[in-house]
Parts: C-alpha cells; structure tokens; sequence
C-alpha cells in the first residue's frame, strides 16, 4: 500500500508493516548548507568544498547531512511521537548527492512489535530511502523507535 498522505500514527497500533510513505515535503541542498554543516559538525574534508571548482561545479554534499535531512523530511509522517529513537541498523549512500540536488523521501514501515520490558510499549523498524529530483537514490537507513502501545 502506496500512500502519498496519511494520517501520521501517534500510538503502536496506528503502524502498519508494509505501509510505504511518500513525503511530501522537499528540500533543496545549497552550498551554504553544506558549509554550515561542515563547520557546525567538524567534518570539514576538502573533497566537499574543493572538487567542485574542479569537476564543472558539481560540489558533493556530505553525506551525514544528507542522511539528516533526508531523516528529518520523514520525520514528521513516521516518528514524531517517538518517545525514544533506539538505533540504526544500517545506513548507506549507493549514490553521491550535489549540492542543488532536491531531496525527497520515501520510507516502508518494516515490523512492529511490544517491547519484551515494557509491554505498554512498542517498537517501529522502518526504511527511510532518500532520492534526489532525478529519482536516483542518494540514501537508505533502516532504524527503530519507540513509540507508546
């Protein structure tokens, strides 16, 4: 089941394993983002800055941003009643994205299931994949959350 708007789930019961979500909302990567990035986190490796003056302005975006705005747009729809974010089970950049790329995301709700300490308590695995305006896949993150059952 394809859903390109929902009712954002608030409690356990309201996930449904299958489900994929298309976001709406978009967002566009700039240069200033990647610098502020860049100096906000530490993570200031030339190839991020210097290879596009040197490849026709193409400017990689560093991919932890890439990761966080992608997280963020599928925020909302997904784990915004989170009461815990619990980890990432995996991450993964099959493709560079570029600064004036426009990112989206899409995220499949994978499992469910009450947690074994707490059984007012449940837990949500979803797949957040992030695509840039060519639908070409720049991010793919799997992580759990707890939410109230």
């Amino acid at each position: 089941m394809i859903l390109p708007t929902y009712e954002y789930p608030s409690r356990y019961q309201d996930f449904a394993p299958g489900t994929v979500i298309e976001h709406e909302q978009r967002r566009v990567i700039t240069h200033m983002d990647n610098v502020l990035y860049a100096r906000l986190s530490g993570h200031e490796h030339p190839f991020f800055f210097a290879y596009g003056a040197r490849n026709e302005g193409r400017t990689p975006v560093n991919p932890f941003l890439v990761l966080g705005v992608v997280g963020g747009l599928a925020v909302r729809a997904t784990s915004q009643s989170a009461i815990a974010n619990l980890g990432w089970e995996s991450i993964s950049f099959p493709e560079c994205a570029y600064v004036w790329d426009e990112l989206r995301a899409v995220t499949e709700i994978l499992d469910k299931r009450l947690s074994k300490k707490d059984a007012s308590k449940g837990i949500i695995r979803i797949r957040t994949t992030g695509l840039n305006q060519d639908d070409r896949v720049v991010s793919i993150a799997v992580r759990s959350f707890m939410v109230n059952a």
